[in-house]
């Protein structure tokens, strides 16, 4: 059967959950400081099921195999993407309680610089597939579908962040024209948890 791009809904929030923690993985336990990859899941899966926040499936597209939930993109605009900033720290307060969201916020602190994307740019957040459907396409039909959507909001630009040591994705995304225009330097970051910074990439359209 053909993959199906449909727009997302809370009911996916249990698979949906798990392609969010595949895009962030330790980084998101880091954040999150939860302990363990179920619990940053299940506040991943608490954000998607919400509205008006950076994780919410409200901005979110999944693809459909044979009545299953195979991958996802989830990309908008940079003036949404900075007015969900705020939406987002209050509801990880609500999900995580004071000490957690202090956390938090202590963790969160050093990429308050880190540019992601810029005003006329579209920008994708997350992307990933399910190891099982990986190989089919999948993340190209992804990538299409959610720059098509660009360029029907007016944008010419569309920009995402990669691990510098994430060279498998590194690679899919030039061989679909994106180019490394900045290096994302995470150094209180690396001094904790060991991530080596990041790649800014950006597609003209």
């Amino acid at each position: 059967m053909a993959a199906k791009v449909v727009p997302a809904v809370p009911a996916m929030a249990s698979t949906a959950s798990l392609l969010l923690y595949m895009t962030m993985g330790r980084w998101s336990d880091y954040l999150f400081g939860t302990g363990t990859p179920q619990e940053t899941q299940n506040i991943l899966g608490q954000l998607f099921r919400s509205k008006f926040n950076r994780f919410s499936h409200q901005f979110t597209e999944a693809v459909i195999i044979d009545g299953e939930m195979a991958g996802l993109i989830l990309a908008y605009s940079h003036r949404t993407k900075r007015s969900l900033e705020l939406p987002t720290a209050g509801q990880i307060l609500r999900l995580t309680g004071m000490m957690g969201f202090m956390r938090f916020v202590w963790r969160v602190l050093p990429l308050l610089g880190v540019k992601e994307s810029e005003r006329d740019e579209y920008y994708i957040s997350h992307i990933a597939v399910l190891p099982d459907y990986q190989g089919r396409g999948i993340g190209t039909q992804l990538l299409a579908h959610t720059e098509n959507r660009a360029r029907e909001q007016g944008f010419r630009r569309i920009a995402l962040v990669v691990g510098v040591d994430n060279e498998r994705a590194m690679a899919f995304y030039k061989r679909r024209g994106y180019k490394i225009v900045e290096r994302i330097e995470m150094r209180a970051s690396m001094r904790r948890i060991g991530l080596p910074g990041a790649y800014r990439m950006l597609k003209d359209l």
